[in-house]
């Protein structure tokens, strides 16, 4: 006759360094911890590729415009140095803490806005100029 053991066998345990214990209090064994790493790198890195599109595929976008319609006015050009002034931004915005490193007199933020401002102002300074390169009818007095 098969008697049970009050006591459970006795199975092979990881070490102490080989498990992880997040915020909850609880040891996960890597074997547990791999699925949601790679959930949370997956999160992060779609998160960034949707950031980048957001952010970068306008400025394509405007370029391809830019270069299959034909201008209706001058200082057309004018467009393109104001998008360089929003990627000096974006680049000063990425470098802020190295920038403030420098010389501890400026943060890249600020440089960032100053940056910013400028290509405003460059695409007012278009509007001012420009003059209309094929006459329409709308315009004809």
């Amino acid at each position: 006759m098969a008697t049970a053991s009050p006591r459970p066998q006795k199975r092979y345990a990881e070490p102490e360094f080989a498990k992880w214990r997040p915020a909850g209090g609880k040891y996960i064994s890597k074997r547990q911890a791999w699925p949601k790493i790679a959930r949370i790198s997956w999160f992060f890195v779609i998160f960034v590729i949707q950031f980048s599109m957001v952010q970068f595929y306008k400025l394509a976008l405007i370029l391809l415009l830019l270069w299959i319609f034909p201008a209706r006015y001058t200082h057309g050009s004018d467009l393109v140095v104001a998008m360089g002034f929003y990627v000096l931004a974006k680049v000063l915005e990425m470098t802020d803490r190295q920038i403030f490193k420098l010389g501890h007199f400026v943060s890249g933020h600020t440089l960032k806005h100053l940056a910013a401002a400028v290509g405003i102002g460059w695409i007012f300074r278009m509007l001012a100029r420009r003059r209309a390169v094929i006459p329409h009818r709308c315009l004809e007095p």
